[in-house]
């Protein structure tokens, strides 16, 4: 199976502190029309991680955005950043950053963007990674840092679909 085969590869990163002191994600929303993602979670599964691979792949297809929206529980300043790993390589490369905003940069802490997944993409199953970070930026080369004092990185499956077909005009 995919998880079998390439949860090997993917770096398990850390924070010095773990989430136990509140910076945690709380959910995590992929609304795609196939296996929508709506993941409430509570504290850190394991220390600093935790493993949602087992969970339902939600489809997104390669040129149509979906959006992610990722809430962090307020423990103080935090941010968030996610990730996909489009070329299936086992690794998160900068390229591959989803970036994350707030609205007004302040609790309650819910980041949002776009997965708009980019011709050559792969098709089939990948990661997509989502972490949170207390008072540090998360960017696009921080997918596997252990610089983080405080935070959390989940990891779930997501399934790459091929771009829709156009529809060919009738002729009468």
């Amino acid at each position: 199976s995919f998880t079998a085969s390439l949860l090997g590869c993917y770096c398990i990163p850390t924070t010095t502190y773990g989430c136990a002191s509140g910076d945690h994600i709380t959910n995590v929303t992929v609304p795609a029309t196939i296996n929508p993602l709506n993941n409430e979670t509570g504290t850190c599964l394991n220390a600093s991680y935790s493993d949602y691979m087992y969970l339902p792949a939600p489809a997104v297809q390669i040129g149509i955005p979906v959006s992610i929206s990722v809430s962090v529980n307020n423990g103080g300043t935090e941010y968030a950043g996610a990730w996909i790993d489009y070329d299936v390589n086992g690794t998160f490369d900068p390229s591959e950053f989803i970036t994350l905003t707030d609205a007004d940069g302040f609790a309650p802490w819910i980041y949002v963007g776009s997965i708009a997944p980019p011709p050559g993409a792969v098709i089939g199953t990948t990661v997509l990674r989502v972490r949170s970070s207390y008072s540090t930026v998360i960017d696009a080369s921080s997918a596997c840092s252990n610089a983080f004092l405080y935070g959390e990185t989940e990891d779930y499956l997501i399934e790459i679909q091929p771009p829709p077909v156009p529809r060919q005009r009738q002729h009468l």
